[in-house]
């Protein structure tokens, strides 16, 4: 069982927020769309894991972001697929229904064609 830690709303400051060392050429989804870039961490020095979930609008701009911790011990491909669960469910409850999500982990995209097969 996965139990929420804690949900932080950020909606300022969200380049501070951020970091990496790979780099990512984010585009800008179709007029009249927002796009969610979600993210799950697995920390392998402490038990939780972590979602990342960012919205920002058809120009770039920043819109909203949600970070999350949860206590559990999932596979990474468990963990993104969390993060998706997360993302639907936010975006949907936040009125959203133009949104295009686009996940990091390559783990996600192969649960997501097994489950269409």
């Amino acid at each position: 069982m996965v139990q929420c830690n804690s949900t932080v709303n950020v909606y300022q400051h969200l380049p501070a927020l951020l970091s990496t060392n790979q780099q990512h050429i984010w585009t800008p989804p179709p007029t009249g769309f927002g796009k969610c870039n979600l993210d799950a961490k697995i920390f392998t020095n402490s038990l939780p894991f972590g979602i990342d979930i960012c919205i920002r609008g058809e120009h770039g701009h920043f819109i909203q972001v949600k970070m999350s911790s949860f206590n559990g011990i999932p596979t990474l491909a468990q963990a993104e697929a969390w993060a998706l669960y997360h993302a639907l469910q936010w975006t949907s409850h936040l009125g959203y229904q133009n949104v295009i999500l686009k996940a990091t982990g390559r783990q996600l995209l192969t649960i997501l064609l097994l489950l269409l097969i």
